[in-house]
């Protein structure tokens, strides 16, 4: 498969779901902003869809990188814990729409700096919850 090729698996008409979500929400939005009422959750569930397309156009630019080589890490300093929370609240909001309950339960131990690419790791830890 070529850099430039977008595997079949990860490149489907599911794949379009993230902006069929947004633009649906939107114009629903829109229409509740002309009789003067803001739609809140419709624009959340926006924004998440839109943070799904966005994750997705990242994925497969980073499947582009691999195959060329180019993908690199950069370390830093940085907290576990921390990083973990980041992911859990923003997979909170989509979580509470599908009534489910995401529970982030870490050792008090984790609560320390390690040397990581913290970008790479909430990318890894966004994609197992989001496949959970």
């Amino acid at each position: 498969m070529s850099a430039l090729t977008p595997p079949p698996d990860r490149f489907s008409n599911h794949n379009t779901v993230p902006i069929i979500a947004v633009i649906g929400m939107l114009e629903l939005a829109l229409k509740r902003a002309d009789h003067g009422e803001l739609d809140r959750p419709a624009i959340e569930v926006a924004n998440g869809s839109a943070n799904e397309l966005l994750d997705l156009i990242g994925d497969i630019l980073d499947i582009a990188r691999i195959e060329s080589g180019r993908l690199a890490l950069n370390p830093e300093r940085a907290n576990l814990r921390q990083l973990a929370e980041s992911v859990v609240r923003v997979f909170d909001g989509l979580s509470r729409q599908k009534d489910l309950d995401l529970v982030l339960e870490l050792d008090s131990r984790i609560n320390t700096d390690v040397l990581i690419d913290p970008l790479r790791f909430k990318q890894i830890l966004s994609n197992l919850v989001s496949n959970a």
